[in-house]
């Protein structure tokens, strides 16, 4: 009797199946994950520039219209702006209008 004879056959090897996502920024490429590697750091970008008033959610559909994704990417603005989770991971506090009483 020899050592292996203890030892159970192997298994074979199965592809694993991992599930595709809609990359958060909306560049339309799929990841596995919320964002294609650096694409956070992109939206992020923006999202900093229309805070600070450098930048109009117009002027982000005509910059991203150059890549054919204008409408794509302000989409994921707004969602990535209405997300609080995003915004506290990335330190990015929009400021909210006051409603001044008369």
């Amino acid at each position: 009797m020899t050592n292996n004879s203890n030892r159970l056959p192997s298994l074979p090897s199965v592809p694993r199946v991992h599930a595709l996502y809609n990359c958060a920024c909306g560049c339309g490429s799929t990841t596995q994950k919320l964002f294609t590697p650096g694409h956070d750091a992109k939206l992020k970008g923006i999202i900093m520039r229309v805070v600070r008033g450098v930048m109009s959610l117009d002027d982000v559909r005509t910059w991203a219209d150059g890549f054919g994704r204008g409408e794509q990417t302000v989409k994921a603005v707004k969602a990535a702006m209405a997300s609080k989770e995003l915004m506290k991971r990335w330190n990015i506090v929009i400021p909210t209008e006051e409603k001044k009483v008369g």
